[in-house]
């Protein structure tokens, strides 16, 4: 009797809680003519940061709040977001020698070098390890995770973009292209041992 009892409760109790949610809603926060890479919220759920090239210029990195439409550039002249993680975020700039991933404060400072000519790179969410396309022995990719160890090594000719872990760091996902530059490719899932 207590179990049929029961039933009607928990039906009620999931039918308010899904009867909440709706599809997502999205808005604009930006609203200048340019190209946005890397957007993340921080921890807050309310601060953004992202790179951007406004107008034709440079990237820079920007800090702003979902509930303004300004935004702050932070001092990375050239710089590309790949990530957050532990109150910093990890920044690729673009430099004489190359394109180095680097990290610094959330709010701004100097970048502090952690791997020299990466592509595109992500961060675990506790901060502790990178994952990096790196650019190696005349333009072979090479996916590292953690920096150092490889997953994957691909011709000069094949595309291997957008790397993203997992929400676990157990898993990547990237995009295989083997004819770069095209449009076509697939969404590949990698583990930590290669596979």
């Amino acid at each position: 009797a207590a179990a049929a009892g029961a039933w009607p409760v928990a039906g009620f109790l999931l039918g308010r809680r899904s009867a909440r949610r709706g599809p997502p809603v999205s808005r604009p926060v930006t609203f200048r003519r340019g190209t946005v890479t890397g957007a993340r919220f921080a921890p807050d759920g309310g601060t953004l940061v992202y790179s951007a090239a406004w107008d034709g210029g440079p990237s820079d990195v920007y800090l702003g709040r979902l509930d303004s439409p300004d935004a702050r550039a932070i001092g990375f002249p050239g710089g590309t977001l790949q990530g957050l993680a532990a109150g910093e975020m990890a920044v690729l700039e673009r430099g004489q020698g190359g394109v180095s991933l680097g990290r610094a404060p959330l709010g701004g400072g100097a970048l502090r070098l952690i791997a020299e000519n990466i592509g595109a790179a992500d961060w675990t969410r506790d901060g502790t390890q990178f994952l990096v396309e790196r650019v190696v022995e005349g333009q072979r990719r090479r996916l590292e995770y953690p920096v150092g160890k490889t997953l994957l090594d691909r011709a000069p000719t094949e595309f291997v973009g957008n790397p993203r872990l997992s929400l676990q760091g157990d898993l990547v996902a990237f995009f295989d292209n083997t004819a770069f530059g095209a449009l076509n490719g697939d969404v590949v899932l990698v583990d930590r041992s290669g596979t």
